[in-house]
């Protein structure tokens, strides 16, 4: 395996299955938002049916502008596709990294939605960070494979318009905003071709009928403010965008453009200047274009729904909306015959209901009509529950459910409107279906219902598979076959409900689900009511509603994922082990040491107890022991797993049955549910030839995502942290030989700058000072005692890892002591060599090493040492933190070479 891998996966993913495939992501439910805003938006979207899908590379490149305009202020069905999760971005507010990182963004994302009122999409591609060009690009990513992805979900969304976030301002700025273009442009060719990309794997063909980028052509003015929400759509696109925090908030407040420019890049509807008039110009988007795909004697639906739809909207009054309950209920009516009448083309959607018989074929109509209904039933059903006062809840005791427990689920219908309503069953998934007798339920009454449910499928990133990080051999996800409904079934997934992972809209997917059905001003509807909730209050994030999920009955989590050990150097190291129950049982877990690639050699394990008796709910800590003299230089991978130990009835005799391997990772956020990741129960084992001098002891400033100083305390370095200003104002800098500022520190805590005078006066003083790559507040800050340029549109990178790396000065202390730097510590680099490189560099910095990508200008700033007094200062744009957090031996030696570079060399 290759150290990229590491980086990219994380350290445990591959070292054993962890869970079921179909194991899902703690996502949000499906808006259960009874507002009068709402209830507005929903009677007045009641026909509208276009559907709108931008596609970006990144979560957050997303016009969020745009999409409000587009779904809150004209009802129209917008979705955005990401196509990667963005776990290579910076982490502002953690340490989160790789699929972690994306599982944090996959919510935030979500978040924004559920403000600017958008569907979410996401190919399989995992962030692999920044790229040269598309040549580049295409090393890490099969083209037909994330091509095919966009298809998809192209003909699961069935969009009238594409809109690429692609322009030429920054196409040359980065290869996977280049490629963003040439996947769109393919996917929106291929979309409507059945032979490249076939139906029975990628959906029926659909025909989008244009596609859009950036650029100079049709002007959408997106500025406006909606009168029912007392915002514009510029504080909704704040307010979205602010959701995605790990990413930083810097410039959201700043002025906004009032409009959108979009360039016309494919048409299937003609090239004439009448059709780029309006964003759906040519475009037949008429409520009664649906009639016509409909048999002839249901054909009558259409203009019913229209009629009285126009009638519901006359007669509503959001203070007092049940006026409109007649006609909502003859609409939702209406609306259930017509998808009766509809053919089953495997639309998404929370209330799909697949027949038992396979899907017929499915021409573009008949797909258009399919989308276009399941929107109109489910607006009017939602609108007329929310006008008659009808709600629900579902409610459990806890938020995470073991495999082998069961629990009580309580669904209370509330009527708080002015009808008599009945309630004629519930489904709750993980209960044995019960019949029940209906129930008439009064107004200003309630009732509850009581189910018990048991085997949840897992609370985990639905798309990180059985690994828990991407396939084997590239930067994508295997593909994981989902539910058209979203409902996660564990290993239960019937053939008709399967279908492509990608094609399902994320803020769909749950791991609990209740369905039921009610009868309202005589319209009988069928209503999923989306997850079980786990209500949860604390002092710091207040009351907050949490999705019940499943979890293994017992996660064994490593305190960290990437051991380093020094080579030919006695070991002695603890390894700890968080072992938690989360069952109400008593249970007996039989332990055992895995390493599927074998031992290192001088290496053994011990101090591991065979089994362990855990009490309900109990968490320990196990301490594993290394010892020996490791000799291999090959990381290796090293698992524990347990299995229940349970004994036969009658007989002295003990069998281990279901296995243990997951651990536990909890994301908090104060804004967010509390996210779950499950990687495999195991670490990487990395030796490293490395010296470290006695004397070197460090003081440590964190930046972003940051394993730095676990890394160097791991291969022997005394090091000390400073997370915060205060702390390092408070540390006594004479302590310490060296300090070291993290990656982008001074962009995650400006604070920090207010101590430059002080870091410059250590160095006088005799200290080491080493500044790892940062951004504009780094190169302009007073910090450095002579002047540097950055480019500040479009700072110099080196984004080819295997670039060439020349030695400019051979001798140069950083590159010869306490480690000899050689052409192996360049090599199996991953993420790109350098970032934030300065143009140029006052004459009194000495210069290292030249560095830059092919076809690109020669730079030698990528190391800067200066003398200043009596101590030295280093300023390096590498990428050290990321090769450190990657496994790659030559970052971790070239850092302790750095941190060294004040203290007297060994003779």
């Amino acid at each position: 395996m290759s150290p990229q891998r590491l980086h990219l996966i994380g350290a445990t993913a591959l070292l054993l299955a962890a869970h079921p495939a179909a194991s899902q992501s703690p996502v949000r439910p499906p808006s259960t938002d009874q507002s009068a805003a709402e209830l507005h938006r929903l009677v007045s979207g009641l026909t509208v049916t276009p559907r709108v899908l931008i596609v970006g590379m990144h979560p957050d490149d997303e016009d969020t502008q745009l999409i409000a305009w587009l779904s809150r202020g004209h009802n129209v069905e917008t979705a955005y596709l990401s196509v990667t999760r963005g776990e290579a971005g910076l982490n502002f507010g953690g340490e989160e990294a790789g699929t972690s990182l994306g599982a944090l963004r996959t919510e935030e994302a979500l978040a924004g939605r559920r403000i600017d009122g958008a569907h979410q999409f996401y190919t399989r591609a995992f962030d692999f960070g920044a790229a040269r060009n598309i040549a580049d690009v295409l090393k890490h990513w099969n083209r037909d494979s994330l091509v095919g992805d966009i298809v998809g979900v192209m003909r699961a969304f069935r969009p009238h318009v594409v809109i690429a976030v692609f322009s030429d301002s920054f196409a040359d700025n980065d290869g996977q905003d280049q490629a963003l273009g040439l996947f769109v442009d393919q996917a929106f060719a291929s979309s409507a071709d059945p032979r490249r990309f076939p139906p029975a794997v990628f959906g029926m063909p659909w025909p989008a009928a244009k596609l859009y980028r950036y650029g100079t052509g049709l002007r959408i003015e997106t500025a406006g403010y909606d009168r029912v929400l007392g915002k514009t759509y510029a504080e909704l696109a704040i307010e979205s965008r602010a959701q995605q925090r790990s990413q930083g908030l810097a410039g959201l407040t700043a002025a906004r453009s009032t409009a959108a420019e979009l360039r016309r890049i494919g048409s299937r509807v003609g090239d004439s200047a009448a059709v780029d008039e309006s964003l759906f110009a040519a475009v037949d988007t008429s409520f009664a274009r649906l009639a016509a795909r409909l048999p002839v004697e249901a054909r009558g639906n259409i203009s019913s729904i229209a009629a009285n739809a126009d009638s519901a909207r006359r007669a509503f009054g959001s203070s007092s909306p049940s006026a409109a309950v007649p006609y909502l209920a003859r609409v939702a009516t209406f609306a259930g015959r017509a998808r009766a009448a509809t053919p089953w083309c495997q639309h998404a959607s929370a209330a799909a209901d697949p027949p038992a018989a396979s899907l017929v074929i499915c021409d573009p109509p008949a797909l258009d009509l399919e989308a276009s209904i399941d929107l109109v039933r489910d607006r009017s059903t939602a609108a007329l529950l929310a006008a008659s006062g009808i709600s629900f809840e579902a409610t459990a005791d806890r938020e995470l459910l073991a495999t082998s427990d069961s629990t009580d689920v309580t669904v209370t219908m509330f009527n708080r409107g002015t009808r008599p309503a009945t309630l004629q069953a519930i489904d709750v998934w993980g209960s044995h279906l019960t019949p029940m007798e209906s129930i008439e339920v009064s107004p200003d009454s309630s009732v509850r219902i009581v189910r018990r449910v048991s085997r949840l499928a897992d609370a985990h990133p639905w798309w990180s598979g059985p690994h828990g990080g991407p396939e084997r051999g590239g930067d994508r996800f295997d593909e994981v076959p989902s539910a058209v409904d979203g409902l996660a079934r564990g290993g239960l997934l019937p053939r008709p409900f399967k279908v492509l992972g990608v094609a399902v809209p994320e803020d769909i997917r749950r791991t609990s689900n209740v369905s039921v059905t009610v009868k309202v001003a005589n319209a009988t509807l069928a209503a999923n009511i989306g997850p079980v909730i786990y209500r949860h209050a604390d002092a710091e994030v207040g009351l907050q509603n949490r999705p019940l999920g499943g979890i293994p009955d017992v996660t064994l989590q490593f305190a960290r994922g990437l051991e380093w050990i020094p080579r030919n150097k006695p070991l002695t190291r603890s390894l700890r082990i968080a072992v938690k129950s989360h069952s109400d049982r008593e249970l007996e877990v039989g332990l055992n040491v895995v390493t599927p690639m074998g031992m290192p050699k001088g290496i053994r394990v011990d101090s591991l107890p065979p089994f362990l008796r855990l009490a309900p709910h109990e968490e320990r800590e196990l301490l594993v022991q290394l010892r020996g003299k490791p000799v291999e230089t090959d990381r290796l991978p090293l698992a524990v797993i347990g299995a229940r130990r349970a004994q036969t009835p009658g007989q002295n005799v003990f069998t281990l049955s279901t296995s243990y391997q997951t651990g536990l990772q909890t994301i908090h956020r104060a804004y967010l549910p509390p996210i779950h990741v499950m990687p495999a129960s195991g670490e990487w084992i990395q030796p490293i030839d490395i010296d470290v001098p006695p004397a070197l002891t460090v003081l440590y400033v964190p930046g972003v995502s940051d394993a730095v100083a676990s890394a160097l305390r791991q291969v022997g370095v005394w090091v000390s942290e400073a997370t915060t200003a205060d702390q390092l104002l408070s540390v006594d800098l004479s302590k310490v030989t060296s300090i070291a500022i993290g990656a982008q520190a001074f962009d995650v805590h400006p604070e920090l700058l207010g101590q430059t005078a002080r870091l410059i006066e250590f160095v006088r003083n005799g200290g080491t000072l080493v500044v790892l790559r940062g951004g504009e507040a780094t190169a302009s800050s007073r910090l450095f005692p002579y002047p540097l340029s950055l480019a500040h549109s479009a700072p110099e990178r080196v984004l080819q890892p295997d670039a060439p790396v020349t030695v400019l000065d051979a001798k140069a202390r950083v590159l010869s002591w306490p480690n000899k730097i050689g052409a192996a510590d360049w090599a199996e680099w991953v993420a790109g060599r350098s970032q934030s490189m300065p143009t140029a560099a006052d004459p009194r910095y000495a210069r290292v090493v030249e560095v830059h990508d092919v076809d690109q200008p020669e730079n030698r700033n990528a190391i800067l040492v200066a003398h200043v007094g009596k101590g030295t200062l280093v300023y390096t744009t590498l990428t050290l933190d990321r090769q450190i957090a990657g496994g790659i031996p030559g970052g971790l030696r070239l850092l302790v070479n750095l941190l060294s570079a004040g203290l007297p060399a060994a003779r």
